[in-house]
């Protein structure tokens, strides 16, 4: 059984445990952007949920539509390392999306639902398990299929905790 991404973030008194990044399965392509910000969760009473907003290596808020205060993948890989931040994020826009599949994956067993994994193989690209272990972001490429794709003043996480179950392969032609 699936658990709801929601109950993952719903309660507030405790931070929930994130899965920590894999720097190292980070593509080289994905590394050379100027697009990387940081993370951390943050109670939001409004939403009634830890929030992920992205901050600048410096520990201030970053802006998804203000380049200034994104940086390089070292700079967010050497503020992560300090202890300050949860996680680490990309920007997306300028030809770069993401696709978000929440609540498909089992964090235990590894196993995604049939239709994450028909939207996995149809991406054939580098994927990533989100933090909560439930769901996963498929690659961050220029878009290359059609599916509602999230664009320029979004921010994407990027966990970077590639799983050898996630195959990469081409996309039907």
């Amino acid at each position: 059984m699936i658990t709801p991404k929601k109950l993952f973030y719903s309660t507030p008194d405790e931070k929930p445990k994130v899965l920590a990044p894999n720097f190292d399965a980070v593509p080289a392509s994905i590394r050379a952007l100027e697009r990387w910000v940081l993370w951390r969760l943050v109670w939001s009473a409004e939403k009634r949920k830890w929030d992920k907003p992205p901050y600048q290596a410096n520990g201030f808020k970053a802006k998804s539509n203000d380049l200034s205060t994104w940086t390089t993948f070292d700079n967010v890989v050497t503020a992560y390392r300090t202890g300050q931040f949860d996680g680490i994020g990309i920007e997306l826009g300028a030809g770069y999306c993401g696709v978000d599949l929440d609540n498909c994956r089992e964090p235990q067993s590894g196993e995604f639902t049939p239709w994450a994994r028909d939207i996995l193989d149809v991406c054939g690209t580098y994927a990533e398990v989100s933090p909560s272990g439930t769901g996963a972001n498929p690659d961050i490429s220029p878009v290359r299929i059609e599916v509602e794709w999230r664009g320029g003043g979004r921010f994407g996480m990027r966990r970077s905790y590639h799983t050898t179950s996630l195959p990469r392969r081409q996309p039907p032609r």
